[in-house]
């Protein structure tokens, strides 16, 4: 009989089907041969346990201030399995690396997902925002976890830059999608507009909502799709602007869904939207939802931040706009509303990018080489 390895994923922050760690990187490791476990947060949508070689334990979401509450019950599931590998990836699971050496003989594998020094700058707690002083203070203890980890995932190529850690084995797994088919679904009768993921004012919300006036005002058959959790604070304001203009039925408002039911969108839609801004965690990094707009042949309205407008002037997959301007960000919609070849020449060069260099199994590749080298198997 032969033993698996087993590993351990976890997630105090991301729900169990979050895209990067569920639809990616689980099911890539199990169908490499190893044994894995997932701890992340309970979601809208129930997780089967029907895939072999996969367990998972749900934890309830808590408010960041309570998040700790979880930090026993995962130290005792790391003792009960005792894993091979331990696949942390969040910033708050730092904090358990000691413990985690006390207890455990286990591999440590920690995830970046984002510039997270740079993330706390636009965040809060308790309606406080962070202080520098706090921030540099997060970065010098970050820094010291880090180095007691056996190796380090990076989702975007320049957080490497961020710290000189050479003793540490690295790799950049970039979270690209799926290679996808080519789509023949029919699009929505209204030319829509997509936006999925986190929704927050500095993710373009507002901009979203006036832009969709805008075209509505001037009597375009039109509707936008959001995709995501309006986070508390801005439920009021969403529902008035909506109310306040007539869209009730312009703007559609479709909560947090499992990647596998946003695809149905991106598929029927016209015009993806990444209208983020100029926060530094979003300037150095390359959202993934462009990369899902190229795979689903959708042509796209990004923010023209430096790093951005490279790679969309290079594959010609969408238009690069300042988010701050809305007049020229509407023009570039109309443009696009108008002119379907040019959507479609785009959509056509995205999809090309997509399957030729954007695409996860290319970096499935580099996950099973960097798993090998962390376990010692070469």
């Amino acid at each position: 009989m032969i033993l698996l390895k087993k590993v351990l994923v976890i997630s105090s922050v991301h729900p169990w089907n979050d895209t990067r760690i569920f639809h990616r990187q689980v099911q890539s490791l199990v169908k490499l041969g190893y044994q894995v476990y997932l701890i992340a947060i309970e979601a809208n949508k129930k997780c089967g346990n029907d895939t072999p070689y996969l367990k998972q334990v749900l934890l309830k979401r808590k408010k960041l201030i309570l998040r700790w509450q979880h930090f026993r019950q995962v130290l005792k599931k790391i003792k009960q399995e005792n894993p091979d590998v331990i696949h942390l990836h969040d910033p708050e699971l730092l904090f358990l690396v000691p413990r985690i050496r006390k207890i455990s003989q286990a591999k440590i594998i920690f995830d970046m997902h984002e510039d997270f020094p740079a993330a706390l700058a636009s965040k809060q707690i308790a309606g406080m925002p962070f202080k520098p002083s706090w921030i540099e203070k997060y970065k010098h203890y970050e820094k010291r976890r880090l180095q007691q980890v056996d190796g380090l995932i990076y989702a975007e190529k320049y957080y490497k830059e961020l710290y000189c850690l050479p003793e540490i084995k690295q790799v950049d797994i970039l979270n690209y999608p799926h290679l996808v088919k080519h789509s023949k679904s029919n699009k929505f009768q209204r030319f829509t507009m997509v936006y999925a993921g986190a929704i927050h004012e500095i993710r373009g919300l507002k901009e979203m909502l006036e832009l969709t006036y805008r075209l509505h005002q001037k009597k375009y058959n039109i509707q936008l799709i959001l995709i995501g959790k309006v986070p508390s604070h801005l439920e009021d304001y969403v529902v008035t602007f909506i109310q306040e203009n007539a869209l009730e039925d312009v703007v559609l408002l479709k909560g947090r869904l499992d990647y596998t039911e946003v695809q149905k969108y991106y598929e029927r839609s016209h015009l993806g939207l990444a209208l983020l801004h100029s926060e530094p965690n979003y300037l150095g990094s390359l959202p993934t939802k462009l990369f899902e707009y190229m795979a689903f042949q959708l042509p796209f309205l990004a923010s023209d931040f430096p790093k951005w407008a490279s790679m969309i002037h290079e594959n010609k997959s969408g238009l690069a706009v300042p988010y701050n301007h809305l007049d020229i960000v509407e023009a570039k919609t109309e443009e696009l509303i108008k002119n379907v070849i040019k959507r479609k020449i785009m959509a056509n060069n995205g999809y090309l990018a997509h399957r030729n260099h954007f695409n996860w199994q290319n970096e499935e590749q580099k996950l099973a080489q960097f798993y090998k080298e962390v376990i010692g198997e070469q």
